[in-house]
């Protein structure tokens, strides 16, 4: 038994010294500067990344300033605000609540109304309903001499 004992320690010895030697080789050849460089490279492409996101949103801030600042010179040029509107001689009519009346159908029989003008406001008090088209009548239509179809 001591001669297998023997012979297994001899192959446990040789098994050591070849992993040993595979490991020193193996720890050798490690070397932590390709870590260090593409942990490097990967901070300067984060700090690109983010430079380029920051232009990004700046860009977007202020294409959407332009836009804004186009739109409010256009809402001025058309006149088409609130106050434009009153100054050129429309009124707006709101009810009780507040809301905005915009036809005559809507008005109650001595309902409190609000007329906003461009100088101010006025009091006045809904009536009898009367509607009267704007619109001229429409002519009256011709049957023309167009035959039967048939």
């Amino acid at each position: 038994m001591t001669r297998d004992l023997q012979r297994a320690q001899a192959a446990f010895s040789a098994t050591v010294r070849e992993r040993r030697g595979k490991f020193e080789r193996s720890a050798s050849r490690l070397n932590p500067e390709p870590l260090v460089r593409r942990q490097r490279q990967a901070t300067e492409r984060v700090g690109d990344l983010a430079r380029r996101g920051d232009q990004a949103l700046a860009l977007l801030l202020e294409r959407g300033r332009t836009r804004l600042a186009h739109a409010d010179r256009l809402l001025a040029t058309l006149k088409l605000s609130d106050q434009s509107i009153l100054d050129r001689g429309y009124a707006l009519v709101i009810d009780a609540d507040g809301k905005l009346i915009k036809r005559a159908a809507e008005v109650a029989q001595g309902a409190e109304l609000t007329l906003k003008f461009a100088d101010g406001t006025a009091q006045a008090t809904g009536g009898a309903l009367r509607l009267k088209s704007t619109r001229p009548a429409p002519k009256p239509k011709d049957p023309g001499n167009q035959g039967s179809l048939f």
